[in-house]
C-alpha cells in the first residue's frame, strides 16, 4: 500500500511539473484552458436539469395549444442552446489540446538538444547514460504530451465528481461512497498492468539502441558500399528483424494481459452503477421520484460513473507515462561532472587575454588519471611543459595517453590528481567557454556539414558567420579557395548529400575544410589529433607544411602515426603506457636509437 501512495506522490510530482512548463511556455493559453475546462464541466449539468424541467413540464400539461406549451419550448430552446455552446467547448478545448501539444513539443525538442550540447564527454563514453539517454530520446516528443493531456483531462474529472457528488449525495450518500470504493481493484488491476508494460520497455532499452545502431547503418553511404561489395546487408537485416520479434513477442503479451484484466477492471468500477440505476427506477416505480427527476439523476450518474472511470484510466495512463517521464526528469536533471567557474577572476585575466598575447605555456603536474569503471591508469604522476609557441609532437602506440592527454587539456575530463595550468594559470579556474576558446583542435573524427562551404567554414568561429573576408581568408590559408571556386555556387555551395543540388567532397577536400575552420578559429594553441589519418602522405605533407608556416607563433601541439610530420616539430615526445621515455627534436633522438628511433626506421623501411 505503501508503494502506491508513493507511486501516486510521484505521478502528482509529474503532474505539476509538466503544469509548470506548460503554464511557462503561453500563460494565457493555460488559463483559457481551465477557465473553459469548468465551463465544460458545468454546461451539461445545466443542459441535464433543463431535460428535466421539460420532461416533468410536459407531464403536466393540460393542452398542446401554443400558449400553454410556450414555456416549455422556451426551456427546449434553452437547453439546445447549452448543448450548442457544450460542443463548441468541446471542438475549442480539443484545438486548444492539439495547439499546447505543439508548444510542448517544440519546447522539449530545444530542450533535450540543449541538454546533450551541455553534457560532459564522459556521459556519452558510458552505456548507462547511453541507456538512459536512448529511453530520454525515445519518448520526450509524446509522453510529455500524454502527460500534460492527462493532467487537464484529471482536472477535468475531478471537477466533473466535485460537483455531481454534491447531486448523489442529495438521494444517498452511501451509494457515493460504493462509487469511490469499487474503483479501487480497478485502480491496483490497472496499475499493474502498467508496471509490467514499463518493466518490459525499461529493460529494453539496450535492444532499442541496438535497433536504432543497425538501422542506421542503411543510412550511411559508407557502411552501403559494403553492403553492396560484401553482401552483409541481409545480416544486419535479419538482426534488426530479430530485435523486433523479440520487443513486440513481449509488448503483444502484455497487451493480451491489459485487455483480460483491463475489462475485469472496468466491469468492478461500474457495479455500483448498475446497482443504483436499479435502485432509481424502483423509486420511479413507487412513485418516490418523477420521471425528469429520474432522468436527471440517471444523467448525472452517467456523468459521474465515466468521470470516476475515466479519473481512474487517467491515474493509470499517467502512472504508465509517469515511469517513462520520470526517466525524462532523470536526464534532464543529470549534473556534469566537470565543474564550470561562472567567471574569471579578473586578476587571472591578464595572463590570458586574447589578441594581447599568443605566448600560451602549458603544463601538466603531477597528473594522475583513468577513465571512469577502468581499473587501468592512463597516467601516474605525469608531468610535461609546453613552452610558449613551441611545436610538440606526441608520439607513441595505441593506447599510450596522446589523444587522453589532449581530452584532458580540453576539460573533456578532469584529473583526479595533480593539475593542468596555462601560463600558470589553473584550467579549473577557468570558465570552460573560455578556456575552450584558446584553443583550436583538429580530431581525427573531424566532422563536416551537410551545409554551405561557408557555413562549414565558420562553425570554427560562428560569430564570425556573417565576415566573408575572414571566411574566404581561412579558406585561402587551408588550401581550400582552389576547389571553392570551381564549385557551381562556390561559397553558398551546399555540401554532402544529404539535400538536393548537394556536391559530395573528397576525403582531402574535407580535410582542407576542417583545417579552415581551425584557421577562422584563430586561437593561440593549436591542437591536431591524427587529423591526415584519412588523407595519403603527399597530401597530409602539403597540409603540415602550409600549418607549420602559418602558425609560427603559436603553441602547437600534435599526435601523428607519421614520422614524416612529427620530424618537423620543436620537439618530440615519446610515451608508452603513460610516461615520458624519450624526448627531444628528431635528430637528437635518432641518435639515441631507442624507441622513437626504432618506430621510424620501421616506417620508413615500409615507405621504401
Amino acid at each position: 500500500m505503501k508503494n502506491k501512495i508513493s507511486q501516486l506522490i510521484e505521478l502528482v510530482r509529474s503532474l505539476v511539473w509538466i503544469l509548470k512548463i506548460s503554464y511557462s511556455i503561453n500563460r494565457f493559453k493555460f488559463i483559457v484552458r481551465i477557465f473553459v475546462t469548468i465551463f465544460y464541466v458545468v454546461l451539461p449539468i445545466i443542459s441535464y436539469w433543463l431535460l428535466k424541467q421539460i420532461i416533468d413540464t410536459s407531464l403536466v400539461l393540460k393542452s398542446t395549444s401554443i400558449d400553454v406549451i410556450k414555456p416549455v419550448l422556451y426551456l427546449i430552446a434553452l437547453k439546445v442552446s447549452f448543448d450548442v455552446g457544450w460542443y463548441f467547448l468541446d471542438s475549442f478545448l480539443e484545438g486548444m489540446f492539439k495547439i499546447m501539444r505543439f508548444d510542448l513539443e517544440a519546447y522539449f525538442a530545444v530542450v533535450m538538444v540543449k541538454k546533450l550540447n551541455q553534457m560532459d564527454i564522459e556521459f556519452f563514453e558510458n552505456s548507462n547514460f547511453l541507456d538512459l539517454k536512448q529511453k530520454a530520446l525515445d519518448t520526450y516528443s509524446w509522453r510529455t504530451t500524454d502527460m500534460l493531456n492527462i493532467a487537464f483531462w484529471s482536472f477535468y474529472n475531478l471537477m466533473q465528481i466535485g460537483v455531481q457528488s454534491i447531486i448523489v449525495i442529495q438521494i444517498n450518500p452511501v451509494w457515493l461512497i460504493l462509487l469511490f470504493l469499487f474503483q479501487i481493484p480497478a485502480i491496483i488491476i490497472l496499475l499493474k498492468i502498467g508496471q509490467s508494460a514499463w518493466n518490459i520497455w525499461d529493460a529494453d532499452s539496450t535492444t532499442r539502441r541496438k535497433y536504432t545502431y543497425f538501422s542506421n547503418l542503411f543510412e550511411n553511404l559508407s557502411y552501403i558500399k559494403e553492403f553492396m561489395l560484401y553482401g552483409v546487408g541481409d545480416y544486419f537485416i535479419n538482426k534488426i528483424r530479430q530485435l523486433i520479434g523479440e520487443f513486440h513477442f513481449n509488448q503483444k503479451k502484455i497487451e493480451r494481459k491489459r485487455v483480460v484484466y483491463g475489462f475485469g477492471g472496468i466491469l468492478l468500477s461500474n457495479f455500483p452503477g448498475l446497482y443504483i440505476t436499479v435502485s432509481l427506477l424502483i423509486m420511479l416505480i413507487n412513485r418516490q421520484i418523477t420521471p425528469g427527476l429520474l432522468t436527471f439523476y440517471l444523467s448525472n450518474l452517467a456523468a459521474f460513473s465515466l468521470a470516476l472511470s475515466n479519473l481512474v484510466k487517467n491515474i493509470n495512463y499517467g502512472y504508465e507515462a509517469n515511469l517513462y517521464i520520470k526517466e525524462i526528469r532523470r536526464f534532464l536533471e543529470m549534473k556534469n561532472k566537470i565543474d564550470n567557474v561562472p567567471v574569471l577572476d579578473p586578476s587571472l585575466s591578464t595572463s590570458l587575454e586574447v589578441g594581447m598575447t599568443n605566448n600560451y605555456e602549458i603544463e601538466f603536474r603531477n597528473i594522475s588519471f583513468g577513465y571512469p569503471n577502468s581499473k587501468r591508469k592512463v597516467f601516474s604522476s605525469f608531468s610535461l611543459n609546453i613552452k610558449s609557441n613551441q611545436k610538440i609532437a606526441l608520439v607513441g602506440e595505441n593506447g599510450s595517453g596522446k589523444t587522453t592527454l589532449i581530452k584532458l587539456l580540453c576539460r573533456f575530463y578532469d584529473v583526479q590528481k595533480g593539475k593542468i595550468f596555462i601560463n600558470g594559470v589553473d584550467i579549473n579556474n577557468i570558465p570552460l567557454e573560455e578556456l575552450r576558446s584558446r584553443f583550436a583542435v583538429l580530431f581525427q573524427d573531424y566532422v563536416g556539414y551537410d551545409l554551405t562551404v561557408e557555413e562549414n567554414i565558420a562553425m570554427g568561429a560562428i560569430d564570425k558567420i556573417n565576415k566573408r573576408k575572414e571566411i574566404i581568408n581561412a579558406s585561402k590559408m587551408a588550401g581550400v579557395l582552389e576547389f571553392v571556386n570551381k564549385l557551381p555556387n562556390k561559397y553558398q555551395q551546399l555540401l554532402g548529400a544529404t539535400f538536393e543540388g548537394s556536391e559530395q567532397l573528397s576525403i582531402g577536400q574535407w580535410q582542407r575544410i576542417a583545417l579552415a575552420k581551425v584557421f577562422m578559429r584563430n586561437s593561440p594553441i593549436i591542437i591536431l589529433d591524427e587529423p591526415t589519418a584519412a588523407v595519403d602522405a603527399k597530401t597530409e605533407n602539403e597540409i603540415f607544411n602550409k600549418v607549420m608556416s602559418l602558425i609560427k607563433n603559436k603553441t602547437v601541439l600534435m599526435v601523428s602515426h607519421r614520422f614524416s610530420t612529427v620530424r618537423q616539430a620543436d620537439e618530440i615526445v615519446v610515451l608508452k603506457a603513460g610516461q615520458i621515455i624519450e624526448r627531444g627534436d628528431h635528430n637528437k633522438l635518432m641518435k639515441i636509437n631507442g624507441e622513437y628511433a626504432t618506430m621510424f626506421n620501421i616506417q620508413a623501411k615500409a615507405y621504401n
